[in-house]
């Protein structure tokens, strides 16, 4: 039987970052679940205002921990953190298997990222064994440049965090809503929804978790848009531009988990996350067809948009990723 005490995570976030951050407090709670709790924990940068984090460090900086053998590494965090910090971590983990996840491996290959080329620089510093990404696309891309296996894994939403019921979509005063960072390759995309007449409601990010969920129980549809493309000159293919449609499909999961219609552009990468199991993420591959997608939403009937609600959502709370994502980083 292999023990969970001989399993070290090496993270760049305070526990309070843990516990507040969208996903990194999904998995802490599912690492939690399984045995690996916050005393398992190495922190990179400890909190001045936690004497649990700092207390923990000292403690593993004494003789007997020293010579604690440690069966595996995990880490998890921010690459643009781990970049800087990799003569640390070698330091820490010597040479016991490493094991990465990942959530933005695209931070790894876009052309003026800080962690560029981080992979294969991971790998010549640490006994690095798997490498676990959020995003199928980048799979077979961060294959190509280490030795390491790449391992597809899926996010997910807690059960807990999958409301057993909403409001109804007919009873929600808000018709169509984006809501979160107002990149480059929005813009274009809100603009032209305003020129149609689409009445969609434009704001800021900025709320804590809980509080977007609830946020997000209070619109009938949500606009989402991942077009264009990353450069990424490092890539073994002739063509360098990456699809932004190969990430950020957690997002679409958790707004659905909500009983809320999602209205997103289309990408091959949908099916890594069964999104045609999910039927209130709806797709487009113009922005034009947006309209036409929510008149079809709001003309559906009352029982049609009940039965869509709960069917998304039982599927969503049904799935339980985050414990098989803890299971399989430290099996």
């Amino acid at each position: 039987m292999k023990l969970k005490n001989e399993i070290l995570v090496v993270t760049d976030y305070s526990i309070a970052g843990l516990r507040s951050d969208p996903f990194q407090s999904q998995l802490f709670r599912a690492l939690n679940y399984i045995g690996i709790g916050s005393a398992n924990y190495f922190f990179l940068n400890p909190s001045k205002r936690s004497i649990q984090e700092r207390t923990q460090n000292i403690l593993r900086g004494n003789q007997k921990f020293k010579r604690q053998k440690f069966r595996k590494v995990v880490l998890i965090g921010r690459t643009r953190v781990f970049f800087r910090e990799l003569e640390k971590i070698q330091r820490i983990v010597n040479d016991t298997e490493v094991v990465l996840y990942d959530q933005d491996p695209w931070e790894s290959y876009i052309h003026n990222s800080r962690s560029r080329g981080f992979f294969p620089k991971l790998q010549s510093y640490v006994n690095l064994k798997e490498v676990h990404l959020t995003s199928k696309f980048w799979v077979d891309i961060v294959s190509n440049d280490i030795s390491a296996k790449v391992i597809f894994s899926r996010m997910g939403m807690e059960p807990r965090l999958v409301p057993m019921s909403v409001a109804s979509i007919d009873s929600r005063q808000t018709t169509i809503a984006f809501k979160g960072s107002i990149k480059e390759h929005r813009v274009a995309s809100l603009n032209r929804l305003r020129e149609m007449g689409v009445p969609i409601e434009i704001s800021g990010g900025g709320l804590a978790h809980l509080d977007y969920l609830f946020y997000l129980q209070g619109i009938k549809a949500f606009f989402h848009d991942e077009s264009g493309a990353w450069f990424c000159p490092d890539i073994a293919s002739e063509n360098k531009y990456v699809p932004r449609t190969s990430g950020m499909w957690i997002k679409d999961i958790e707004i659905a988990s909500q009983g809320t219609f999602v209205i997103r552009n289309y990408g091959e990468d949908a099916s890594s996350y069964s999104m045609s199991e999910v039927p209130l993420v709806r797709f487009f591959r113009d922005i034009d067809e947006v309209e036409g997608i929510l008149e079809e939403i709001i003309n559906l009937s009352t029982r049609e948009k009940l039965e869509i609600q709960e069917e998304s959502r039982s599927v969503i709370r049904s799935r339980n990723d985050w414990i098989k994502i803890a299971e399989a980083l430290t099996e």
